[in-house]
Order: structure tokens, then sequence, then C-alpha cells
């Protein structure tokens, strides 16, 4: 008898909204806020044709921001649809390396 007086007072005085907040260890924005990501290009699509890809500073003026409104440092440009592109580390590190940055 005892057990379920103390079940229904832990309930009964529970704070207002107590179970609808969440906690979550990841910074990630609200939902409908950030920009569609840009195309993935890797290795395998990069040495099909790497004349085709260039990096550029990521400060240039039709350059994109990232998903949190900031600055790319490196941007990858596709020449053969003239859009920004996102390059997969390997490439990323590739083209550093080449280009001396």
């Amino acid at each position: 008898m005892l057990r379920s007086v103390e079940i229904e007072l832990s309930v009964k005085f529970s704070p207002p909204f107590a179970n609808t907040f969440s906690v979550s260890g990841n910074a990630k924005p609200k939902q409908g806020t950030m920009k569609p990501e840009l195309k993935r290009i890797r290795k395998v699509e990069y040495d099909i044709d790497p004349n085709r890809y260039e990096l550029r500073d990521g400060r240039e003026i039709n350059a994109p921001l990232c998903p949190y409104g900031n600055h790319y440092k490196w941007i990858g440009f596709d020449l053969k649809t003239n859009e920004y592109v996102r390059f997969a580390k390997s490439v990323f590190k590739l083209l550093i390396n080449k280009n001396g940055k």
C-alpha cells in the first residue's frame, strides 16, 4: 500500500513539461534551418576527370556557407556544372598537396 502512494506522489508532483525536454550532445541546427548539402566528390569520381575540379578560396563572393553559417576555408568547384562541391578527405588532401596551400 505504501508503495502505490510513493508512485502516485512522484507523478502528481512532477514539474510541468518534465518529459518534454531533450538533451543532446550534438550541436545540430534546428530542423529546416540547414541548407542543402553540397554534392560530395569522392576519389573515384575525381580520378575519372581530375581537370574538371578545382579548389577555391571559401571566402569568394559566390561561395556557399557551411550549414552553420560560417565560411569554408577551402571549397571545391566543378568546372563542368559550374557549381560548388564538397571533396572527400582523400581528394582534399591530394589537392592541398598538389597546390602547395
